[in-house]
């Protein structure tokens, strides 16, 4: 069996490395390398979009915890479907045609800067900031995942696994950009959707019903206060705050993509987050899932190598290495453009294209190795991380985002000063 998951692992990287590889040959200034010089399809769009948000939590965190805590996974799952909507119907046509009116911006930062020139510089700094401290910890929320992954799988090392999944993880982001990152994401989100809903179907057709399956579902945290209720719901007020989400909305070819992006991506951001909760609360009532003695968040392997044939477990188990894959890269880019692009925007726009290429790949190496050395603590919770990080760039930037789209005439230090207060 692990030969077989061997071979498709190995099979997937060959694939993801030659997207990487052509997307490195149509990469030619930090237009293409940042934001895909403004020229992605819709479908594209939301595709990427929904595998970069859910990353290997979607696989891992959420099954989890609807495994041991279900009505909690249902209000975080329902939170961040409404957030999802709202962020698509919303924030994506006017981000995506206020990026452009504010001479061209290519990332969060610079377009805060331009929208807010009394106090540019100050916006720049501190958003490329905020930016750096909440990636290394996201990154290091997918290191984890990944790590977690190759242990549970190959029975090896801690250290060993989270050595191989970073290296995979940076190689193809520094060598192809963000054209490498949203083709890939694509054909992940693509995996992890087929992955999750094929696992909920094949938990539920080996559970034996009877009259009291339905109540053990919810009678382990039937008591969940409201309170409870409304931090789980409030996952989805983080949406607008996300740099790698807002990342696609700016990056869309035109308006008429953003409509199509959002129907799709609505449409894959709903059946994946139903089918993850229904995994975890099925394992929980399954004969032989339900008594899994170990780390809850490998419920998903587990029931993929349980349940499924030696080559459907290893597409499975495939489709958890993208969810990781999708959100790790995406971070990595929007993190090395915030440190190398707009942390000294003077000193990289004087530089040679080629020369420019070259620092941001340096770049991008440097800050996925810091973002590894995080990720060494085995016993690290993957949505304890992510939620952390969701929590920093929510409260930082999405209150910011809403007013500069709906409130233009806001003083610039006023902005700030949310954003500041919303970090701390």
């Amino acid at each position: 069996m692990l030969d077989d998951i061997a071979a498709i692992f190995v099979i997937y990287t060959a694939v993801i490395f030659f997207i990487a590889f052509r997307a490195y040959t149509k990469t030619h200034d930090h237009a293409d390398y940042l934001l895909a010089n403004r020229n992605l399809p819709g479908w594209l769009a939301a595709l990427s979009a929904g595998a970069s948000d859910m990353s290997g939590w979607l696989l891992l965190g959420l099954p989890g915890l609807a495994y041991v805590a279900h009505q909690e996974a249902f209000w975080i799952a329902l939170g961040l479907g409404c957030g999802t909507y709202f962020n698509w119907r919303l924030i994506a046509p006017r981000l995506h045609t206020q990026s452009i009116r504010h001479s061209d911006s290519l990332t969060l930062p610079s377009y805060f800067a331009k929208c807010y020139p009394d106090c540019g510089r100050l916006m720049r700094i501190s958003s490329a900031l905020m930016i750096l401290t909440f990636y290394v910890i996201y990154l290091s929320a997918g290191m984890v995942a990944a790590a977690k992954l190759f242990v549970a799988v190959f029975e090896m090392t801690y250290v060993s696994a989270l050595l191989i999944s970073a290296a995979v993880v940076i190689s193809y982001t520094m060598l192809g950009g963000f054209k490498a990152v949203v083709n890939t994401d694509a054909l992940q989100a693509l995996l992890m959707i087929c992955a999750l809903i094929a696992a909920c179907f094949m938990i539920s057709a080996t559970i034996n019903y009877d009259s009291h399956s339905a109540p053990t579902l919810f009678e382990q945290d039937a008591n969940l206060g409201i309170v409870a209720i409304v931090s789980a719901l409030a996952w989805g007020l983080g949406y607008p705050g996300q740099p790698h989400i807002l990342a696609r909305f700016m990056a869309t070819r035109d308006a008429v993509q953003i409509c199509r992006a959002s129907k799709i991506a609505i449409g894959w951001t709903l059946a994946c987050l139903t089918s993850a909760v229904l995994v975890g609360m099925l394992a929980g009532i399954h004969p032989s899932l339900s008594q899994y003695p170990g780390d809850a968040e490998k419920i998903f392997i587990v029931a993929s190598q349980w349940l499924f044939h030696p080559v459907v477990a290893g597409i499975v188990t495939a489709a958890v290495l993208a969810a990781i894959m999708s959100t790790a890269d995406s971070q990595l880019i929007i993190a090395a453009s915030a440190l190398y692009y707009d942390l000294s925007p003077e000193r990289s726009r004087a530089q040679s294209r080629r020369v420019w290429l070259i620092n941001i790949r340096l770049v991008t190496l440097a800050l996925g190795c810091v973002s590894a050395l995080f990720a060494f603590g085995p016993n690290s919770s993957v949505l304890g991380l992510v939620a952390y990080a969701w929590a920093g760039f929510g409260a930082s930037f999405a209150p910011a985002i809403v007013l500069s789209l709906w409130s233009p005439r806001i003083p610039g230090i006023a902005i700030f000063l949310g954003m500041v207060v919303g970090c701390v």
